[in-house]
């Protein structure tokens, strides 16, 4: 059982402050997310992506950012890889107009557990909530 997490990316087009562009690193952490994930493949054919929270630096995410990372999770989606998420407090919800279920191909567990190859996993984080 191949499980690959990632928490706390923070991606962003900008540096708050700067001129400094984070385009390309963006891409890059997508990109080697997604080679982690399909090398894992090869590897176990129980991979499983979970995106930890924040993977968003902003609550209300930059379109490219969106692009690029729904891209990603098509293609592991395709590639037999599914992906979960937990929301963390710079994600988005739906109050601001975006949720991390507009993702296709991805699934929430936040608050939730899932069974995954004779085990649980659970979608905690440290959010307090009402």
């Amino acid at each position: 059982m191949g499980i690959i997490h990632t928490g706390d990316i923070h991606l962003r087009n900008h540096i708050i402050g700067r001129l400094t562009a984070c385009v390309g690193d963006a891409q890059n952490a997508v990109d080697e997310i997604k080679r982690v994930c399909l090398e894992e493949k090869e590897i176990d054919s129980n991979t499983i992506l979970i995106l930890g929270g924040d993977i968003w630096d902003l609550k209300l995410p930059e379109v490219n950012l969106l692009t690029m990372v729904q891209s990603m999770v098509l293609e592991l989606y395709t590639a037999g890889i599914p992906t979960y998420f937990i929301e963390g407090n710079h994600d988005a919800s739906p109050h601001v107009g975006y949720s991390w279920g507009s993702l296709v191909g991805a699934e929430s567990i936040h608050g939730k557990s899932i069974k995954w190859c004779n085990h649980t996993i659970y979608g905690l984080n440290n959010m307090k909530r009402d």
